[in-house]
């Protein structure tokens, strides 16, 4: 019988041994079935919603009919919502100060007291204070946690986008300032003022035209025309030599009498004049009021108005200017009789009367006979319609040049004289200019016959001994073209190009001043983006860092709610150890 009982003893040592693990082993619950796993096992009535419903009314009652005001208590139901954990904190503040006194039947005489001390027992009955610990557990989780991440991450995405564009508006703002630089750079302006720096740049040019004066006035200039002016002699002579060599041949009035006569009359004197002039000027000395003349020629030509006689105000005289009544050869004009300037244009017919009483007659040269106006002692005015220039000169008559342009301010180049006229005026400074283009070519071409090998053109030149005299060298003649290149380039190169035209017309001044300005107001532009897009990597920054501290709080309190939740069911299944499953917080 002892062995018989023996296996049977064994048998229950093994059971009791696994029940003994089976109740250390952890309970795994996930956390979100929480309420019907405790309802399945008889821990939550089936009822439970609609009686936790009741408690949360009957808090919100108390709230108003019963708030107390022990501070302690009343610190207690600050926090929201009032759930369980407060009811017993204002229960025991209250108990703590002396209001916990009983009636003879048991119920408490304070009803302060009494009604909350009611509500946590309601909180104890069936279990409600871990329903309700569930239930905000699962409302944290699935709803404030969630909303809270999407916000910070929102705020990070949206930080992250801000900071990238406001590295890329960093990026442009420094091309727009390298792009106005540039711009400002090319024209010689500092960008504050466009309009009025460009405008000012007029002032630049004496500057320029003294030192090209500098350059012409220097005796290598002179060496080079009179070389120039000697080559041409000799070349005249041996043309004049071979011209005269074919008259003989073929006997008087062939074409070599016409080919000598034309050879006659060419004089190398003649040759670069304008270069020669403007040498023997010197160089140029410009004062302040010179330079400011300049300025304000560039700016504000003198206008004269000519009256038309079609009915308009006077603006030329508004405006400071003078007022020119041209005679159309009608009536008594009404300008001459209110006393202003009347100017009769001579149209080559009969006598004007405006001449007759007194007017001064001015006469249209069309190119024909002499007229009558000048046979007349009329001064004789000649309309250049775009041929030679030269003949002005010759007739000794001044030339009136028709532009169609309003901003032509040549005019009041006309009032420059002497020295500085030959680089004012602007015929005189496309002469002197295509002067030094000839001579610049003249020496190109003695600097490549000396460094070419042709024999023939060796030869032919050692022939002739007027050539072998004029030879210099190639280091002298290199010293020449570069002295030549450097005055041109003063008077002709893109820079004073652009510094006429902005003194000749201000639409072209106002055209640059525009470009300036426009790149002036992108500038401006990007950089308020710029600024834009810092106050908005700020206002990111100030949610992130308002919007981060909520979400970590809440993530501590809801884990914070699932040890308290996992310690209560423990507590209803005897400390046997829960462990709620699920993830409640996320990454």
């Amino acid at each position: 019988s002892t062995n018989t009982r023996r296996p049977s003893s064994q048998l229950m040592e093994l059971v009791g041994g696994a029940r003994a693990t089976e109740v250390e082993l952890p309970l795994d619950v996930h956390y979100a079935s929480v309420a019907d796993w405790l309802r399945d096992r008889g821990k939550l009535s089936k009822q439970w919603p609609r009686a936790l419903k009741d408690v949360h009314a009957r808090v919100e009652k108390a709230l108003v009919d019963a708030r107390p005001t022990v501070p302690a208590a009343a610190e207690a139901l600050r926090e929201e919502p009032v759930g369980h954990d407060a009811c017993k904190r204002v229960v025991q503040a209250l108990a703590e100060a002396g209001l916990d006194k009983r009636t003879m039947l048991g119920g408490y005489v304070d009803p302060c007291m009494k009604q909350w001390a009611a509500i946590s027992a309601l909180y104890g009955r069936e279990n409600l204070h871990v329903a309700e610990l569930y239930q905000r557990l699962l409302h944290d989780a699935t709803y404030e946690l969630p909303a809270l991440r999407k916000e910070l991450e929102a705020a990070e995405a949206n930080l992250q986008e801000a900071a990238r564009k406001r590295q890329e508006s960093l990026r442009t703002v420094e091309t727009s300032k390298q792009r106005l630089a540039a711009d400002c750079a090319k024209l010689g302006v500092a960008g504050k003022q466009p309009r009025a720096e460009v405008q000012l740049l007029a002032s630049q040019l004496p500057s320029v035209f003294r030192a090209a004066s500098e350059l012409l006035a220097e005796p290598l200039t002179l060496e080079a025309v009179q070389m120039y002016r000697a080559w041409s002699a000799a070349c005249l002579a041996r043309m004049g030599e071979l011209a005269a060599g074919t008259e003989g041949g073929k006997g008087k009035g062939g074409k070599g009498a016409l080919k000598a006569s034309a050879v006659a009359a060419i004089s190398p004197s003649e040759l670069l004049t304008m270069l020669a002039r403007a040498h023997a000027a010197g160089r140029l000395e410009l004062g302040a009021e010179a330079v400011a003349a300049s300025a304000a020629a560039g700016c504000c030509g003198a206008e004269v108005e000519i009256d038309w006689g079609g009915g308009r105000g006077d603006a030329g005289e508004d405006a400071g200017g003078a007022a020119a009544d041209i005679d159309w050869g009608g009536e008594g004009d009404v300008a001459a009789d209110a006393g202003g300037a009347a100017v009769e244009i001579d149209w080559g017919g009969e006598a004007d009367t405006g001449a007759d009483a007194g007017g001064a007659a001015v006469e249209i040269d069309w190119g024909g006979e002499a007229s009558a106006g000048a046979d007349a002692g009329g001064a004789e005015v000649e309309i250049d319609w775009g041929g030679e220039a030269g003949e002005s000169g010759e007739s000794g008559t001044s030339w009136i040049e028709v532009k169609a342009s309003g901003d032509d301010r040549e005019g009041a180049d006309g009032a420059s004289s002497g020295a500085l006229a030959l680089y004012e005026q602007q015929v005189q400074r496309d002469s002197l200019v295509d002067d030094l283009l000839e001579l610049e070519a003249f020496l190109r071409q003695r600097l490549a016959d000396e460094r070419s090998a042709d024999s023939q053109v060796l030869s032919a030149l050692s022939a002739w001994p007027e050539f072998s005299a004029l030879q210099v060298g190639g280091e002298r003649l290199k010293l020449m073209l570069a002295h030549v290149e450097s005055a041109r380039g003063q008077l002709d190169s893109a820079r004073t190009r652009q510094l006429l035209l902005i003194q000749s017309s201000s639409a072209y001044a106002d055209r640059l001043a525009a470009g300036v300005q426009q790149s002036v107001d992108h500038l401006g532009k990007v950089e308020r983006k710029a600024e834009e897009w810092l106050e908005r990597v700020a206002a990111l920054s100030a949610e992130k860092a308002t919007t981060l501290p909520r979400y970590t709080g809440l993530r501590e309190s809801t884990l914070a709610k699932k040890r308290r939740l996992a310690d209560e069911i423990s507590r209803l299944f005897a400390g046997r150890a829960i462990n709620l499953m699920g993830d409640l917080v996320g990454n």
